[in-house]
């Protein structure tokens, strides 16, 4: 075979595409060092971890290094009837048999049929799929099947003819007893998944910590082996286990009994479809690629309904909200986190004004007066119990410590540098909270501003300005993206003062570059197995951002912006748990309207749908109407 490279264009890191292109690293430090990365190589899933191979591994720069970026065409011309590995090149136009519905979708159809054939002792009533449907390097098959959203029995086997192997495990997946009994009262409540393994690769032997690097986690099925043990766990089990790579790795090794080296590895290919009463649908992480075309207006009314539903839900009688949930258990957790908890404050105060409704009403008095309990640690707690205390009414008598709160932050920013401090107790502040609690006060001191309770202190504000904009330009970290956007937004409202202005652009710009083409997704080191759900809190600073936008006001960047977020609230629908989901969750009840971590975790941490929540109420209190 003979690769042939494109020429190089320049690109930003949201303009990558693995499936597409090869990229190429080059520092703008040390014009010496650069570092390429081909498409779809092992173990590299996604754009992120195709540019951090090419930054960190291959062109070893540093965290911090100023690099430029470049992207190029792959073309691999390989000799007639040679086979050859996949990997490496771009994925190819046609739609490959395993995401080809009338393949595939009708393979899970059929599995479905022959599951219900077996609970309700009924005829079947789909024609047997033919022994070649499928391709010859499909090497098994596995069927799950849910019940009421639960899991009623999982099996397997290799594929020699295709629709008696079918049958065989919808019988067998029916009686595992692996998994309590339980019959469904109608068809409607029975769901079958069927993963097709295919294209086995023996890697050879390896830790745990090296085998993450030769497979795609949450993609890719993963078998662990020595002599005569075996086991092996579908990528859908990451999920719903919220496992990373290496957890996944060992729960394999703890799948084949092995407890000791030497480990064997097999990766294999898998296409999991998802059949229930519904349809048939290719699924990413266990969850349905279900795609339903809505407006943007109309999705962002969709996910604030959701939202709103899922955090009242979670809301205890104390006012404090249940922290974390794990919707394939079904299993709550408490903790409060007081900062988090002052933010839903916040959150539900906003709601409350912009949306109306007694509910949101009372969830914002509880949360309020929950705070009373608990001893103020950092200004994050205090900025967000001031903008909570901003969204009410000017009636309410809880207004009447804004003037206190905002005296207390406006005394943490100190002279003449202008850093915040920001804890309380401990002198200096701790170096990791400066990318969060900063903006936060800023942000709350601003909102304080505009419902003139305090005035502005200009000498504080403006070396604080000078403090953050120095440190992100020279220390940036994805943590100080919203909270300066949203401070600084607003920080102009009130003044009009264009060096503010400025900055927001400047932030903006820079995240624009992170948010992928194809998804509408950021790509970031923020969050472990990006993208996910930090997509959400930078939007928060995006909706900020377009006040500015419209006020100045800045057509061209108006429209970018809108059409990123329109984008964002698009890729957020992915990790949303919705209706669509219900027949593969025990209690949809609990987890409707929650926003999964990423594509391959399936858990719900509560500030996770406030920040999405937090971002389209800012959207819709927006100062323009929103369709693109």
């Amino acid at each position: 075979a003979v690769t042939f490279f494109g020429a190089l264009e320049r690109c930003t890191p949201g303009q990558l595409d693995n499936d597409r292109y090869g990229i190429v690293v080059r520092s703008l430090e040390r014009r010496e060092k650069m570092g390429g990365a081909l498409p779809r190589m092992p173990g590299i899933r996604n754009e992120w971890h195709q540019f951090q191979h090419a930054r960190i591994k291959n062109a070893k720069l540093v965290s911090f290094e100023p690099y430029e970026l470049f992207r190029h065409e792959v073309v691999k011309a390989i000799e007639p009837d040679a086979v050859w590995q996949p990997s490496g090149v771009p994925a190819g136009e046609k739609v490959p048999w395993h995401k080809d519905a009338s393949i595939c979708g009708r393979v899970a159809e059929r599995t479905r049929d022959l599951v219900l054939a077996q609970l309700f002792e009924r005829s079947e009533l789909t024609a047997p799929v033919a022994a070649d449907l499928l391709p010859k390097n499909v090497d098994s098959c596995y069927v799950t099947v849910y019940i009421d959203g639960q899991l009623r029995g999982c099996m397997g086997t290799k594929v020699r003819e295709l629709d008696q192997d079918l049958k065989r495990m919808a019988e067998a997946a029916v009686r595992d007893q692996r998994f309590s009994e339980h019959t469904p009262a109608d068809p409607d409540a029975v769901a079958v998944s069927v993963s097709l393994l295919f294209d086995p690769l023996v890697i050879g032997q390896a830790t745990p910590e090296e085998i993450v690097n030769y497979y795609r986690h949450g993609e890719q099925t993963l078998m662990a082996f020595r002599g005569e043990q075996l086991g092996l766990l579908l990528p859908f089990v990451a999920t719903t286990w919220n496992l990373d790579p290496v957890s996944f790795a060992k729960a394999v090794l703890e799948k084949a009994k092995l407890s000791e080296p030497p480990y064997n590895w097999c990766r294999l290919d898998c296409a999991t479809w998802l059949a229930d009463n519904n349809g048939a649908w290719l699924t990413r992480g266990g969850f349905s690629l279900r795609d339903v075309e809505l407006s943007p207006d109309d999705l962002i009314a969709r996910h604030v309904a959701l939202h709103r539903r899922y955090l009242l839900k979670h809301l205890r009688e104390d006012g404090t909200f249940f922290s974390r949930y794990q919707p394939f258990h079904n299993r709550l957790f408490e903790g409060v986190e007081l900062p988090r908890q002052a933010y839903g404050a916040w959150v539900f105060a906003r709601a409350h004004r912009i949306l109306g409704g007694d509910d949101l009403r009372d969830a914002a008095g509880a949360v309020i007066e929950s705070l009373k309990r608990f001893e103020r640690e950092t200004v994050a707690e205090v900025s967000f119990e001031l903008l909570a205390c901003c969204e009410l009414p000017v009636s309410d008598p809880r207004r009447s410590r804004m003037k206190d709160l905002a005296a207390q932050l406006w005394s943490r920013i100190d002279l003449p540098h202008g850093r915040v401090l920001t804890h309380f107790s401990s002198d200096p502040s701790p170096e990791a909270f400066q990318d969060y609690f900063p903006g936060q006060l800023l942000l709350a001191l601003a909102n304080a501003c505009a419902e003139k309770v305090t005035d502005v202190d200009q000498e504080r504000l403006q070396s604080s300005f000078r403090y953050y904009r120095h440190r992100f330009r020279y220390q940036r970290h994805f943590g100080q993206v919203t909270w300066l956007l949203q401070a600084f937004s607003k920080w102009w409202e009130i003044t009009r003062e264009q060096a503010f202005a400025d900055f927001v652009f400047e932030v903006a710009d820079w995240l624009l570059g992170y948010q992928q083409e194809k998804s509408g997704a950021f790509i970031n080191d923020h969050q472990s197995e990006t993208p996910g759900y930090t997509t959400a809190v930078y939007l928060e600073g995006l909706a900020a951002a377009l006040s500015v936008t419209a006020g100045l006001p800045d057509d061209t960047r108006d429209q970018a912006y809108r059409r990123a977020f329109a984008n964002g609230v698009s890729f957020l629908d992915r990790l949303i748990i919705q209706e669509r989901d219900q027949s593969i969750l025990p209690s949809p009840d609990f987890a409707l309207g929650g926003l999964r971590q990423g594509l391959y975790y399936s858990e719900i941490r509560t500030d996770f749908v406030q920040h999405s929540l937090s971002a389209l109420l800012a959207r819709i209190d927006g100062p323009a109407p929103f369709t693109v």
